[in-house]
């Protein structure tokens, strides 16, 4: 009877010491259904620091952890999509803080880049085409087109290129005469 005694006494000291960890993982899986993701990571990592053992609290991190990834990364495209690169580059940013080695974050970011890259050739080619440089506007225009050839903005240019070109070439061309060497008709 008193070893009983001395075992749950020594038990619970242990179960609030459960309890007090369990709170922080339980508080963490709290926050994230409710939508504070990153609070909720941070007492999900706090709890798994608390019990590194805990294989239970690892599994929940590391799942929740790429859950909030997904989630983000999606919110992320769908600001590059809408044109909003800085919201999306901010996204892709906030994915590779939490994992640093996700691949669809690392892509994205390369493709942000890219589209600024191709916003300020496309702009560039605008201007050469609003001072009439058909031949350099074209060559800026067809190296946004080979990197991506679904483009929007630079394939409404090069039409607008090829309309310019062919209502100036008309514009410009007179149709070739013949001449000879005859001076009075041939009869």
């Amino acid at each position: 009877m008193k070893i009983g005694r001395y075992i749950l006494i020594a038990m619970i000291p242990a179960i609030f010491a459960g309890c007090a960890t369990n709170k922080a993982f339980d508080e963490g899986k709290q926050l994230i259904a409710e939508g504070k993701m990153d609070t909720g990571l941070a007492s999900l990592e706090k709890a798994a620091r608390e019990e590194p053992d805990n294989l239970e609290i690892r599994a929940v991190l590391a799942r929740q952890r790429e859950a909030v990834a997904g989630r983000v990364l999606i919110e992320a495209q769908n600001a590059r999509f809408s044109g909003d690169l800085d919201a999306a580059e901010r996204g892709f940013r906030h994915v590779l803080e939490l994992n640093q080695r996700n691949e669809r974050a690392q892509v994205g970011l390369a493709v942000i880049e890219m589209d600024r890259r191709h916003i300020e050739a496309l702009k560039q080619a605008e201007a050469l085409l609003q001072r009439n440089d058909y031949p350099a506007a074209e060559a800026g225009i067809r190296l946004v087109l080979q990197e991506n050839p679904m483009q929007e903005d630079a394939r409404r240019l090069i039409r607008q290129l090829t309309d310019l070109q062919l209502r100036d070439g008309a514009a410009m061309e007179q149709p070739p005469l013949l001449k000879t060497g005859f001076k009075q008709p041939i009869t």
